[in-house]
């Protein structure tokens, strides 16, 4: 029990440092961005930050849950990456020579990058039961354990490392007469763990499909999110050839808030909290963001063609097009939503048109049987009871 609570502290030391270190080295980078770009760069590393905060919610509220160790270890690997890289970098920089830990730094990014790595594919290969349920998951688990030793090993058996672009240092750890054997190694151990990439996300399909109840919840909470990311880079390749620079910007947003996106899913669905209402999140989330955009592009249009074509002045076409996208914004969302919820959350959609449709037939009546029998009529129309009564109470 006690080493279990020490683990446990450690652990959620090690998500609240890495949470820090993110959100710290945003807002530094945020302090010395001189352009657009590097505004944009500042955020990249919190891509990670979900990761590591909702690893260390797990980790708090249900330390018995081995995703959220998984979560947090990402996080934290993920933190070191970036440290031991940018310290190896800084002390290389000076003299061009690496001191004790520059050279420490400089050994350490590749297998921190590759447990973090580890983490990620075996948090989808254990993902929801957080444990290898199948043949093929325990296949996966092998691999990434393998891929990792492989990788950390040839790594640290290199001749040289490379540190940046386009330098090198002699790697002190290299044995003398091995030649090309850590190379040899190194990529062995990476066709391993993107192997077990492979397997993770071929196992995560099998549960899928096999899944029922709280499991199949828990799945289409994690799938819907990582759709995030896949989405985001056909959005940016299909933008590219209009403006790249656009393209650059949907891609890295795609691939931080998906990031973040698949962590808070994750987070939600071993939780069990409101598993139920995924469809409802996502067709909120995919109507808003489409009337965002027909708002957006109209009031964008209407000022051009006021502009342009009427010649008023710009004071006057920003005013009457701020009013007819006020105006038009909740008619346009209404619209919207019942075409998303036609599609993305179907109960709701039906629930809304038996509702509909049994205010029409009854607005008129007045006959209780005539009313009692249309209650009853819809009500087992909608939930399809055994048995369906109404009692009525004189007053």
């Amino acid at each position: 029990m006690r080493r279990q609570q020490v683990v446990r502290g450690l652990l959620l030391v090690a998500a609240g440092l890495s949470a820090a270190v993110f959100l710290a080295v945003t807002g530094y980078y945020l302090s010395t961005a001189s352009s657009w770009g590097d505004v944009l760069a500042s955020f990249w590393w919190d891509a990670w930050l979900g990761f590591a905060a909702v690893g260390g919610m797990l980790v708090f509220r249900r330390p018995e849950e081995p995703i959220g160790r998984l979560l947090t270890l990402m996080g934290f690997f993920a933190v070191l990456t970036m440290i031991s890289a940018g310290y190896a970098d800084h002390d290389f920089r000076g003299d061009h020579r690496l001191g004790t830990l520059g050279m420490m730094g400089a050994l350490a990014v590749s297998p921190a990058f590759a447990a973090a790595f580890a983490c990620a594919s075996a948090t989808v290969l254990t993902f929801p039961s957080g444990h290898l349920d199948t043949t093929l998951r325990r296949i996966g688990g092998r691999f990434i354990s393998a891929g990792w030793l492989l990788t950390t090993v040839g790594y640290l058996g290199r001749p040289r490392q490379q540190l940046g672009e386009g330098h090198w240092v002699d790697n002190p750890l290299h044995v003398a007469g091995t030649g090309g054997a850590g190379n040899v190694v190194l990529t062995a151990g990476i066709v391993a763990l993107f192997a077990s990439a492979v397997l993770a996300v071929s196992g995560a399909i099998v549960t899928f499909r096999r899944s029922m109840g709280d499991e199949r919840q828990q799945m289409r909470w994690f799938v819907r999110s990582a759709a995030v990311l896949p989405l985001s880079f056909v959005v940016g390749v299909s933008v590219a050839s209009l403006n790249s620079g656009l393209s650059d910007l949907l891609v890295f947003l795609g691939l931080v808030g998906g990031f973040n996106a698949i962590a808070v899913a994750i987070g939600i669905a071993v939780a069990r909290y409101r598993l139920y209402d995924v469809d409802r999140v996502v067709s909120r989330t995919a109507s808003y963001a489409a009337v965002t955009g027909l708002v957006v592009g109209g009031y964008v249009g209407l000022v051009a063609l006021i502009e342009s074509v009427l010649g008023f002045s710009s004071a006057v076409a920003v005013a009457a097009s701020t009013l007819v996208a006020a105006a038009a914004f909740q008619p346009l969302r209404r619209r919207v939503q019942r075409a998303i919820d036609r599609k993305f959350d179907r109960a709701t959609y039906d629930a809304r048109r038996t509702v509909e449709a049994f205010a029409a037939r009854l607005r008129d009546q007045v006959d209780v049987a005539t009313i009692r029998a249309g209650l009853v009529a819809t009500a087992s129309a909608a939930v399809k009871p055994q048995q369906a009564s109404v009692w009525l109470v004189n007053p």
